[in-house]
């Protein structure tokens, strides 16, 4: 898992709003490029 998720998984909030976006930005650019994997 990368470091940006990782820190997503543990992070209660985000410090910005700009940094929630960011997250979903990159999630949905690993969705896209088949590389998100579902946890259990």
């Amino acid at each position: 898992m990368c470091e940006l998720c990782e820190n997503v998984k543990t992070s209660d909030f985000f410090p910005t709003p700009e940094s929630y976006l960011t997250c979903l930005d990159y999630i949905q650019f690993l969705v896209d490029n088949g590389s998100f994997r579902k946890g259990k």
